[in-house]
């Protein structure tokens, strides 16, 4: 038996999101994307692992699972990326960039989502 209200469900309900939680998600997949096509593409399976890394923080945040202390959990996470980016020797420079502003605006994003409380 499967339930079809609100309580049954595992998906938070869309207006339950204000418009910088959308953004924060909208990061997090142009991350994710860029880390799988790079991972794919050059054949390097931990940037297929950290893409996969935001699809699931995504996947999480959209369900009543999502709790308040994620937002930093998900704030480390992306800064590693960036550490790890600047400490490897940034490669794919162009693409890179790229992805470490979208990431760099996802730390602030969510950290300011912890901060007021969303």
């Amino acid at each position: 038996m499967t339930q079809t209200g609100a309580r049954g469900s595992f998906v938070r309900p869309l207006d339950a999101h204000a418009p910088l939680h959308w953004a924060a998600v909208a990061l997090a997949a142009v991350s994710g994307v860029i880390h799988v096509y790079l991972g794919v593409v050059e054949g390097i399976p931990p940037f297929v692992v950290a893409g996969v890394g935001f699809f699931v923080g995504i996947a999480v945040f959209l369900t009543r699972f999502w709790r308040r202390l994620f937002y930093p959990v998900a704030a480390v996470f992306a800064f590693v990326q960036i550490a790890l980016w600047l400490a490897g020797g940034m490669r794919f420079f162009t693409l890179g960039v790229v992805d470490k502003v979208v990431q760099a605006a996802f730390v602030v994003v969510v950290l300011y989502l912890y901060r007021v409380g969303e």
